[in-house]
This record gives structure tokens, sequence and C-alpha cells, in this order.
């Protein structure tokens, strides 16, 4: 004999699912606007601070004179290799596996600096994946220089007091505003490449969910997991294989993952409560 009713839960379903098929338009086109924002934001903030490291071997002048020669890229390695010299002192754990990745994706990335040298061809698609492959090396190398102790009192109110002169123009008799906005740059990459992805996953998330509830079916379909999981002393029966029913209960609530796979929340065990033996709700 069925405990919980199964018209209930979908009637539920369909109120919280009723409202959305209007709202969530507007929500995936926040998030689609917010990531055409960003993403370029980010890119203007890297490239700006790495035009602004006005390095001893290197600055924005030899850039732009490499341009057009075989040496394109090889200006960014070099500011690239000052950023770890920068922040190599102050990274306290270097045999963490975040931090080997990013010393492997600058290997990478000096090879791959080299390559226009000898191959002429296909260049801006060497640029392409050169400036993808910087990105990881600055991310990871962000993640590393992040991970330690004492981080707000050691780098935000103590590193930054020389930036240049008036903070905006190079000192060319020290180093040491340079040493500080490579560790400016790295600190703030990684929380500039973690907002990308926050809006691309909430846009993606938004979209997906959204394609689901379109299709009745998935509907029908988590309602018959949840009215299986509550019969089944709040278990499910069986592995969640659909990924849009999967879409649809977790962006409403009624599941999360876990180690283990996916379980009910509390939201999903107060549904339960309300149903129960209870055909008129």
């Amino acid at each position: 004999m069925n405990q919980y009713d199964a018209t209930a839960i979908l009637k539920t379903f369909m109120q919280e699912i009723h409202k959305d098929k209007w709202l969530i338009p507007f929500v995936i086109i926040f998030y689609f606007s917010m990531v055409f924002v960003l993403i370029p934001c980010a890119l203007f903030w890297v490239f700006s601070m790495m035009m602004y490291a006005d390095l001893p071997i290197t600055d924005h002048y030899m850039a732009f004179i490499a341009y057009k020669t075989p040496f394109v890229l090889v200006p960014f390695s070099f500011v690239l290799l000052f950023y770890f010299y920068s922040v190599y002192p102050e990274i306290d754990n270097k045999d963490k596996k975040v931090y080997r990745k990013a010393r492997n994706f600058m290997l990478i990335t000096m090879i791959m600096g080299c390559v226009p040298i000898f191959i002429a061809e296909y260049r801006l698609v060497w640029i392409i994946l050169y400036s993808f492959v910087f990105i990881l090396t600055l991310y990871f190398l962000s993640l590393s220089y992040l991970d330690r102790e004492e981080y707000y009192g050691r780098v935000l109110l103590n590193s930054y007091d020389d930036l240049g002169v008036y903070g905006i123009m190079d000192n060319p008799i020290s180093v040491q505003d340079d040493v500080n906005r490579a560790k400016l740059t790295v600190a703030t990459a990684s929380t500039g490449f973690l907002f990308v992805t926050l809006f691309v996953k909430s846009f993606l998330k938004s979209l997906i969910y959204f394609l689901a509830i379109c299709d009745r079916k998935n509907i029908f379909e988590a309602v018959r997991y949840l009215d299986e999981a509550f019969e089944n002393n709040m278990e499910p029966l069986n592995v969640l294989q659909n990924y849009y029913v999967k879409s649809i209960l977790s962006y409403k609530g009624y599941i999360e993952y876990s180690m283990n796979g996916y379980v009910l929340t509390e939201k999903s065990r107060d549904l339960a409560l309300k149903v129960k033996n209870n055909p008129r709700i």
C-alpha cells in the first residue's frame, strides 16, 4: 500500500515549475550577459597587468616589437617566469598538486612560446593555444600563492605599498614595484577565473533546467523518483541516470550530491511529510 500520494507530489512540482517557465529565461539571459561582460574584463585585467610589468628583461615595448616576428610569444614567457620568481618565496607548500600543475603548465607554456620561432605557419593558432595555457598556468599559480597561512596579513596589507611612482609609473631604478605588481596580478587571477566559471556553470545549469521542464516526461519522471524514494524510507531504489530529471531535482533543491551519489535533502523530507496519507493538499 502506497503511503505517499504521487498526485500531490506532482501538484507541488507543477506549482513550483509554472513560474519558472517565465522566470528562468530572464535568469539565463542575465548569466549569459555576465559571462560576456566578465570574460573580456578578466582578460583585459590580466593583459593590462602584464603590460604594466615593465621588467628589466622585457617590457611592453618589446612585446609590440616582437609582435610581427617569430618571437611574438617570448616576451610573455619572460613575464610568466617573472611571476613565478616574484611569488615563489611566499608559496608555503611546493609539494601540493596545484603547484605541480602550475609548474608543469609553465613548462608547456615555455615550449609553446618557442614553437613560432621554428614553425612560422599557423601563427594565430599557436597564439590562441599559448594564451589558453598561459591563463591556466596563472590560475594554478594563483591558487598556490593564495593557499598559505596569514594570507591577508602577508599580502593585502604589506605587499602592495610600492606599485611604482605614484602607483602608476614604473620605477626605473628598482624592481620592487614590478615584484609587487606581479604579486597583485597573481593574487587576483584565480578570483577572476572563479567568477567567470561561476557564471558559466550557472548559465549552463539554468539552461539545462529550462530545457528539462519544457518536457513533461521529465517532470513525471522526477515525481516518480521522489515517490519511490519516499516509499523506500527516503532511500532511492535506482541510480538516477536521466540528466534532465537530475537537473530538475537538484535545481529545486530536492536532491544534493554526496560522496555516495545523490541524497534527498531536508526539502524532500518536508515534502514527504506534507504528502503522506494526505491526497488533498
